[in-house]
């Protein structure tokens, strides 16, 4: 992976449930940590295969290894912020298990990650 290929300056946030002044569970989206990324729009057979696994993957995000994409677990509770873009993330892949790039599996939609 080449640094200047990170050229997208992203926020990682993580959903976190607290109690409310009712007792009540609420979620917020809480900031991570800002990180380097590229975002890569999947197209033709990318986004078939993709789609095969996941129905609504739209993006391939590349960005360096982080902890927090080593467990299934947290990585469901993470999203991406780019500009006013949301990105769910699907699954983090640890390129080749040598803990340097991680290629994440995103969709871009309707929903607050």
């Amino acid at each position: 992976m080449r640094v200047g290929n990170l050229r997208h300056r992203v926020e990682l946030q993580r959903l976190t449930s607290t109690t409310g002044s009712r007792g009540q569970a609420v979620s917020t989206w809480v900031k991570v940590s800002d990180i380097w990324v590229d975002i890569e729009p999947l197209q033709g057979n990318q986004l078939v295969s993709a789609q095969a696994v996941h129905g609504d993957v739209t993006s391939r995000i590349t960005a360096r290894y982080r902890p927090d994409f080593a467990t299934p677990q947290l990585v469901g509770k993470l999203r991406i912020i780019y500009k006013n873009r949301i990105f769910a993330i699907k699954a983090a892949l640890n390129v080749d298990e040598r803990n340097r790039q991680v290629d994440i599996v995103a969709s871009e939609g309707m929903n607050d990650g």
